[in-house]
Parts: C-alpha cells; structure tokens; sequence
C-alpha cells in the first residue's frame, strides 16, 4: 500500500511540475525581444564603450603643398584602445557572434550559426548581422572649416586595438593663423549602405594609413 501511494505522488508531483506547452510559449522570449535586448547590449556595450574608450594621441601637422590661396595640411595621429576594454567588447560580441581575438583585433564572424549563437540568437541572426554591419566607430576631424569622417572598424565586424591614421585637409590660406589646432570628435555612426568614395555615401574620404 505505501509502495502505491508513493507511486501515485510521483506521478502525481511529476504532473504538477511539468510545464504545458502553452506555459513554455509564453515563457520564451519572442524574437522582437531578442532583437531589441541585443541591439541594445551590443550598442552600449561594444560601440558606445568603444568610442567612449578611444585614447587618441596629439595630432600631428605637416604642410604638404602650397599655392597662393590654399594649402594642404596632412593631419597624422595614433588611436588606441585599452586591452582590458578590448576583451570586454569580445565578451559581450561572443554572447552573439563566433567571435575572435587575434593579434590586438576583434574579428566578428556573423555567417556562422554555432556556438553560444546557435543555442539563443541563431533565429534573429541574419537580423544582428544587418545591425552590426550597420555601425561604425570613428572621428570627425575638423580643421579650419574642412572636415573629414575616419572610421576605425570597417563595417562593424573588426575592432582593431590601434592604429595611424592619416588625412590631407585643403584649406584656405588666409585662415591659417599662428597654430591652429585640429578639433576631434568621436561617434557611433550609422554607415548602412555607405561605400567610401561615393559622393551620396554619408562617411567620405576615409584614410588609413
């Protein structure tokens, strides 16, 4: 009789635990959800601590031609991020990404669907890639009037650590009075569908060096 009575509470308790497939449906996450946590992870996260961490060096100014109304000044400085912030943006791209850290850059892989992406975010992949490859980190550089846009991670899917860049402003001779200095400014821009070079493009005249 106790053997019985114990069966049947097993039974029973198994009954009581066991989640009907309506509880299970309202339990996950819709893919919206997903989308709208992610994104939102991956932009304070990794863009925004990006940007926010970019320890960028005196520029340097050299003349690199002149004529009677303009001259061209080549503006030349170093960026880096730190390593520790580094590998926190490799943390939080891993959550989503097969993600890797090699010789002082980040590489996102957003084609595969394994990994920690397969088990949570494979459904909204296609969706995150197209967010990722949406943004880029860089800095305005502005010199008397002239200005120009230098981005550091490509299409979102690299991080490198550091990096030379260098940009040849044209500028009006008259306005070049005692030491002017180059203004830089740092944001998370939205770079979908912009080809470099392409006048309606809304990043142009990207130099590396």
């Amino acid at each position: 009789m106790k053997t019985f009575i114990a069966a049947v509470l097993i039974v029973a308790s198994a009954t009581v635990g066991a989640a009907s497939l309506e509880d299970k449906v309202k339990a996950t996450k819709t893919v919206e959800h997903k989308y709208q946590e992610a994104t939102k992870d991956i932009t304070d996260n990794v863009f925004i601590k990006y940007r926010d961490n970019l320890q960028i060096d005196t520029p340097e100014l050299e003349v690199v031609s002149s004529s009677s109304k303009t001259v061209d000044i080549r503006i030349t400085y170093t960026w880096r991020v730190p390593e520790s912030v580094l590998e926190e943006i490799q943390d939080t791209l891993g959550k989503y990404f097969l993600t890797t850290l090699y010789d002082s850059k980040i590489t996102v892989g957003t084609h595969n669907c394994n990994g920690h992406i397969g088990s949570d975010y494979c459904d909204i992949k296609d969706n995150l890639q197209r967010f990722i490859e949406s943004k880029s980190v860089g800095t305005e550089v502005t010199l008397l009037g002239v200005r120009d846009i230098l981005t550091y991670n490509g299409t979102g899917t690299q991080f490198p650590q550091s990096r030379k860049y260098s940009v040849v402003f044209t500028v009006d001779k008259a306005k070049v009075k005692g030491d002017p200095k180059p203004r830089l400014e740092s944001h998370v821009y939205n770079v979908s569908g912009c080809v470099p070079f392409i006048p309606e493009c809304s990043i142009k005249g990207i130099h590396r060096q």
